[in-house]
């Protein structure tokens, strides 16, 4: 009875762990979206953005990866990285990928 309780518990405690490293992949992706489909963006200021707010997270991601790319029509970041195993075979890798328009600055016309 006892290790099936603490299965249960250490599951419990897996999806918390895993719901938060996702949490945490989605807002970094989206963070390093807005730096790179900016303006003045690039796709340098998408990673950094993105690896940052992981950093100020306490890199809830084992090994990260973030790839950004920007084309002259869409940005995009991806976030890459798996949680902490606390079910033991139990391996979660994340992959969270945000695209969006990349802004152009259009000049006022004259009426």
């Amino acid at each position: 009875m006892v290790p099936v309780v603490l299965l249960a518990t250490s599951a419990i405690f897996q999806a918390v762990v895993y719901f938060h490293g996702l949490q945490a992949a989605h807002l970094a992706a989206n963070q390093g979206l807005f730096a790179a489909e900016a303006t003045d963006g690039t796709a340098q200021a998408g990673t950094s953005r993105a690896t940052d707010v992981l950093a100020q997270l306490g890199n809830p991601l084992s090994a990260p990866s973030v790839n950004a790319s920007r084309g002259p029509e869409t940005a995009t970041v991806t976030v890459t990285g798996s949680v902490a195993e606390l079910v033991p075979g139990l391996a979660l890798h994340i992959s969270v990928v945000s695209r969006g328009p990349v802004e152009v600055f259009q000049a006022e016309s004259a009426p």
